[in-house]
């Protein structure tokens, strides 16, 4: 019998990320027949593999895959493995709540006898959580989700959907995710979820993968929303919007690692030229400083603030 729910969890072989999310899940209790957990791995060596199913190999329900695809592909890999009704995406640093995989499992049950079901996206809203909202329109959806829409965590999808999937789709290499997530833009009914359903394992990015970060975000982000614009799936007014705000993201990003220096694991080469494409670089770098010193403020203020 096939189950609800599939959470898939691509990981790069971080053990220590990966254990505590999937015991995040099997806290929660549910029953292991409703669900399954799918950990796709391209990371080198079997630690992370031996650990997770020595502390979980207990639960039937958890399979665990070695993959060679490259990078974020690999969540890919794990979506053609899952064989739930609905599958989540979950970054393997993302901690569960409590009640979120019950969360999952009572929004399959809302929708499942639907006809044509909807296509949604879960924000995972920490401070305005409006539960969820409803769209008519693949335009509407894309310009809600704005630069959310790079977050591959907030990924879901019905497995008959994937299913539907050309075998010979061609991926984004650095946001599969978006080739999922916008692949459907004539549905009668879009979702966004704002349900707190994790929260971020406290660390740096340091462990995050080493990719070219600028050209990621300052031209191939930006170049997928183009194309929904010349295929006229989303509004001009849409794509400014979303340009903007992952410009704000982009300047935030910039202050942190070539400001600041935090720890990462990005390749920062080209950064000019990247963010010279869709974006004035003088522009981001000058937002980025405006940060920088509004950041140094704020850090005076909290100092010297009196204590009440």
């Amino acid at each position: 019998m096939q189950k609800l729910l599939s959470l898939i969890i691509p990981t790069n072989g971080v053990t220590e990320w990966v254990v505590q999310v999937v015991d995040s899940i099997y806290k929660q209790n549910i029953d292991d027949s409703l669900f399954e957990v799918v950990i796709t791995d391209n990371g080198e060596g079997d630690e992370c593999k031996n650990v997770v199913e020595k502390d979980f190999g207990s639960h039937s329900n958890l399979r665990y895959a070695k993959t060679t695809a490259k990078l974020f592909l690999n969540q890919v890999e794990a979506f053609k493995i899952a064989d739930g009704l609905f599958v989540k995406f979950i970054n393997h640093r993302a901690l569960m709540q409590p009640k979120s995989v019950q969360n999952f499992i009572d929004y399959i049950n809302k929708y499942k006898n639907e006809e044509e079901k909807p296509i949604t996206f879960f924000m995972n809203s920490t401070q305005n959580n409006q539960g969820e909202k409803t769209f008519d329109s693949f335009d509407s959806f894309v310009k809600e989700m704005s630069f959310g829409s790079s977050w591959s965590g907030g990924l879901a999808m019905w497995k008959e959907d994937f299913n539907a999937l050309s075998p010979n789709l061609e991926y984004n290499t650095l946001f599969p995710h978006t080739t999922l997530l916008f692949y459907f833009t004539d549905r009668k009914k879009y979702v966004i979820n704002y349900t707190d359903f994790y929260r971020d394992i406290i660390t740096d990015d340091s462990k995050k993968g080493k990719y070219l970060f600028y050209n990621a975000f300052g031209v191939e982000y930006p170049a997928i929303l183009l194309n929904l614009l010349r295929s006229k799936s989303i509004s001009l007014q849409t794509f400014i919007s979303i340009r903007d705000a992952n410009g704000d993201f982009i300047a935030e990003c910039y202050k942190n690692f070539n400001v600041f220096h935090e720890p990462h694991s990005y390749d920062l080469s080209g950064c000019k030229d990247y963010l010279s494409v869709f974006y004035d670089f003088n522009d981001i770098v000058r937002k980025a400083w405006f940060k920088t010193i509004k950041a140094y403020l704020d850090a005076m203020i909290r100092k010297f603030q009196p204590f009440k």
